[in-house]
């Protein structure tokens, strides 16, 4: 569990592609302090004046990250609803454009339960190994796979320079020190290997509906371009290969913008490698963040009918959503009787003395629910009627 001195703790961090200090101030996040849930207080979004690189500020360190991920991961659970497939079978595509033989030696960081590897190994794919902060993930992927799974930080965890291929699903975003991380990942690479890397893509997120400020997440403090991405990996020695602009489903009702990535290992580094300023990673930023407040007002504009009622509620959800409502909105102010969420890691935290329980407690309580998320609210809503069979009054936001 991260300690509340890691969580006072903060860096200054300079620019990750470029090394600048010069950046622009957009946005200040801020999150609500629940125990065993929160993870910092809040950062601040900028870019980079350089090269425009958008990055969270004043975060803690690695170490802090990597302890988070150990103890509290949300991402062990193996999903295989119908829009984690279509996940997998547009990684494997992408794949397959440049790795054809099924006997390569590939690694995936941060596999999370690892629902892609397993895939490829469905798929023929025979030399498979991942490195992964989770114990539990791993130990469900020794157990059931004949995946070659470790557990740790691969910023620390030391392997051999024979890797084909090294895929990065959605984890540089959640990397402090990405210079570090990619001369990692470099020694785990042979010389003319490949690196697959997928990431958020920051000039699309306001063409995509979400929640309010949803992408400045507690873990996500990297928000990457093509540009901004494929500066920072030729400054490491890298040649992009192929990038493409893709939308993939989060669920089934809630679409979201990414970037496939293949990069070929060239240079150790290249300092000298000319960068491309990104002018349109400030203005499309700016766009989201006026999207998000518009938004907000209509969120907190239901809040504040609980709020003024004073009548008892339950909160379903302590992620970001509710993190930061609590932190900036009238859901402080409400009659919040108990939090409620799936993600085993948070039960039993606190939140000015109001409980976090598991689902398995919500027949002792029969007041309305206020659903605190919208890219799950379809499927909590489903959960609740169907899985548990409560009949309490659902809240909607969305």
């Amino acid at each position: 569990m991260i300690e509340r001195t890691e969580m006072d703790q903060c860096l200054k961090r300079p620019c990750q592609v470029c090394e600048s200090n010069s950046r622009v101030l957009m946005y200040r996040q801020v999150f609500g302090d629940i125990s065993r849930v929160s993870f910092l207080k809040g950062y601040d979004v900028v870019v980079c004046r350089s090269c425009g690189f958008a990055f969270a500020d004043n975060i803690p360190s690695q170490d802090a990250f990597d302890r988070y991920y150990e103890s509290q991961s949300k991402y062990d659970g193996n999903r295989t609803d119908p829009s984690r497939q279509e996940v997998m079978k547009n990684g494997l595509e992408f794949i397959s454009q440049f790795v054809s033989d099924k006997d390569s030696r590939i690694l995936e960081i941060g596999c999370g339960s690892g629902d892609f590897l397993r895939h490829l190994e469905h798929n023929g794919f025979s030399s498979l190994s991942a490195i992964e902060p989770s114990k539990h993930s791993v130990d469900l992927l020794l157990k059931e796979t004949g995946i070659n799974a470790m557990t740790g930080s691969f910023l620390k965890v030391g392997s051999s320079s024979t890797h084909d291929l090294v895929i990065l699903l959605t984890v540089l975003e959640h990397v402090v020190d990405l210079s570090r991380a990619i001369r990692s990942i470099s020694n785990m690479l042979r010389q003319d290997g490949l690196l697959f890397i997928r990431v958020p893509d920051v000039c699309r997120f306001s063409d995509f509906e979400d929640s309010p400020f949803q992408q400045f997440s507690p873990e996500h403090i990297n928000y990457f371009s093509t540009i901004t991405l494929s500066n920072l990996m030729g400054r490491n020695g890298y040649t992009l290969l192929k990038c493409e602009e893709i939308s993939l489903h989060e669920t089934v009702t809630t679409v979201l913008p990414m970037i496939n990535l293949m990069f070929r290992k060239c240079d150790t580094d290249n300092e000298s490698y000319p960068l491309e300023m990104d002018n349109r990673v400030h203005p499309k930023l700016k766009k989201y963040i006026e999207l998000s407040a518009m938004r907000d007002v209509e969120v907190n504009g239901r809040i504040a009918e609980l709020a003024l009622s004073q009548e008892p509620i339950l909160v379903w959800g302590v992620g970001t959503h509710t993190l930061r409502l609590l932190e900036l909105g009238p859901l402080k102010n409400c009659n919040i009787v108990a939090f409620f969420d799936s993600n085993t890691h948070y039960n039993g935290g606190l939140f000015n003395d109001i409980p976090v329980h598991s689902p398995e407690e919500l027949s002792r309580y029969p007041y309305k629910i206020l659903i605190s998320s919208k890219v799950f609210q379809d499927e909590i809503c489903s959960f609740i009627r169907n899985d548990l069979g409560a009949p309490n009054e659902l809240v909607l936001l969305y």
